[in-house]
């Protein structure tokens, strides 16, 4: 049976190559995604500045008060985050709320003003797609945004007094 050592030492070598080029692939792969996480999260400062510049131009065409800062989602309870991205109003201690619908394939683009007592005061469309799917959206969908971000300002009130 000498042949039949040959051919799985002959088989070993072959293999050998196939799974050094593999694990080469899915260490770049993996460090390729580990570079893209480190660049999303450490950039979020700079993409939160220019998010605020941009919807502060919207808001001063509406007349409405600016944006100050954002409410950072370190501490803040995880369901609260799922809603958008939470802002300060400037001298108020009203909150606004940057969130996106999606319908009919696309995609629009909302603020949602919410009062020290934790109502939606008023909802602007920050996009063109958001003022059209404003027009078609039911009422119904839009009171489901609206108990949304209501239940989330709940949830971040809550975390507050705990603290």
């Amino acid at each position: 049976m000498p042949g039949g050592w040959a051919m799985k030492f002959e088989l070993g070598a072959m293999l050998s190559p196939v799974i050094r080029r593999w694990g080469l692939f899915c260490a770049w792969f993996l460090g390729l995604l580990l570079l893209a996480g480190f660049l999303w999260l450490f950039t979020q400062p700079l993409r939160n500045r220019a998010l605020i510049r941009s919807v502060n131009r919207v808001l001063s065409q509406y007349g409405e008060d600016k944006l100050e800062k954002t409410l950072l989602p370190w501490g803040m309870p995880g369901r609260a985050m799922q809603a958008g991205t939470w802002y300060s109003v400037v001298n108020s201690e009203k909150q606004g709320i940057v969130f996106s619908i999606m319908r009919e394939g696309r995609v629009g683009i909302f603020l949602g003003i919410v009062s020290p007592a934790g109502r939606v005061d008023t909802l602007i469309p920050l996009s063109n797609n958001a003022i059209k799917m404003r027009e078609r959206l039911p009422e119904a969908v839009m009171r489901l945004y609206i108990r949304r971000i209501e239940l989330s300002n709940a949830l971040i009130r809550a975390g507050r007094e705990k603290r």
